[in-house]
């Protein structure tokens, strides 16, 4: 996501990164476990915000938040000297980081996204010509280990996106073709549009792989910011949505999409947030208003959707920058957070969030209380 940037890790017990030479940093092999996923999913609540170790992440930017069972990951870049950075940790506690190892900048720009997939963690970014990364549990309890195992087949290449489709490994990426895989045994054709072509997210739905982002067109089909892949071409959901798609999730078997449009298939119900059920589009209520750029981040968690951005609610619920979605109902947070959100994900069943763009001695984490 964002600029330059590496990463810290928080897992609720968790990670560690060893020096970053080429040799001491594995490929990705079967035999890697999965984290634990048997949670139970409490209802999040919360009065307040409160900043987590604030002068510490004065100068941090959090790059992403994954949340996986009980465990929770988050990418930042901590400088120390002349070229030396912790990348990894975890949080003890509610307010203690616990570092793993001091690392050596080679080269690219570090780890700058999240993405769990099938309960399983993977970071983007550009690191030692490696573009994607899988977090290694068999080395979780070690006081200094590679955390980071390398996904091979994103060498030389910086990914906008990524997920697993039909056992490939898809990625998005800033240019042509701009969504490709990782054998090659499937070939993407590419989209149009007027300006830059930008893929923000992909996920698998029901089956089916879906791209999201910004673009009009692919073969002469007309899409409008999102699509689904029929195994050899690109197809439209419905008439798609008039603005830029940023961010998918997956609620209660339905695709939730979220982003900077105002109106799908003609509909201004569907303001910055909508839901495709698989055959047609849904209202959820009459969406969001409010601020200028829309939804940044869309996270489950159980049966609750938490939504993060540039907003200042839905029409009747005031809930700045921040809001929840559980039974077909916006429920408002803590009105507090003015700064956009970029971040969110829970740990120690309390929602934690961090701001969307770099701020001198301003960025945050922070949790609900």
């Amino acid at each position: 996501m964002k600029n330059k940037a590496i990463l810290f890790i928080i897992i609720g017990g968790f990670i560690g990164f060893s020096s970053c030479k080429k040799g001491q940093l594995k490929n990705i092999g079967s035999d890697v476990p999965d984290l634990p996923v048997d949670v139970n999913y409490e209802n999040v609540i919360g009065n307040s915000w409160v900043k987590i170790q604030e002068s510490y992440f004065f100068d941090k930017q959090i790059k992403g938040i994954g949340t996986v069972g009980d465990n929770m990951i988050l990418t930042f870049l901590d400088y120390i000297n002349q070229g030396t950075y912790f990348l990894s940790g975890h949080l003890s506690g509610d307010t203690n980081i616990v570092k793993h190892g001091l690392h050596y900048w080679p080269s690219g720009v570090g780890f700058e996204d999240v993405k769990v997939i099938d309960d399983k963690i993977y970071t983007l970014g550009y690191w030692d010509g490696i573009g994607v990364w899988k977090f290694d549990m068999e080395v979780f309890d070690d006081p200094a280990y590679n955390s980071w195992e390398s996904v091979p087949v994103s060498y030389q290449v910086q990914p906008t996106a990524f997920t697993i489709y039909a056992s490939e490994k898809i990625m998005g990426v800033a240019s042509s073709p701009h969504v490709r895989s990782n054998s090659g045994n499937i070939n993407f054709p590419d989209f149009v549009h007027s300006g830059n072509v930008r893929i923000n997210a992909l996920i698998e739905y029901k089956g089916d792989l879906i791209c999201a982002g910004q673009f009009t067109s692919s073969n002469g089909t007309v899409l409008n910011n999102i699509a689904k892949w029929n195994g050899s071409e690109w197809v439209a959901l419905g008439n798609g949505v008039n603005e830029e798609v940023r961010d998918l999730a997956v609620l209660d078997g339905k695709l939730v999409v979220g982003g900077m449009f105002t109106q799908v298939d003609g509909n201004s119900n569907c303001s910055r947030i909508a839901i495709w059920n698989g055959s047609g589009w849904e209202a959820m209520q009459s969406g969001l208003v409010g601020g200028s750029s829309g939804v940044h981040r869309l996270f489950v968690y159980g049966d609750q959707l938490f939504v993060g951005g540039d907003f200042t609610g839905a029409p009747s619920v005031n809930s700045k920058n921040i809001i929840k979605w559980k039974n077909g109902n916006w429920i408002g947070l803590p009105n507090t957070i003015s700064e956009k959100i970029g971040e969110i994900g829970v740990y120690n069943g309390k929602l934690h969030v961090a701001n969307l763009f770099h701020s001198m001695n301003g960025n945050f984490l922070m949790r609900l209380e």
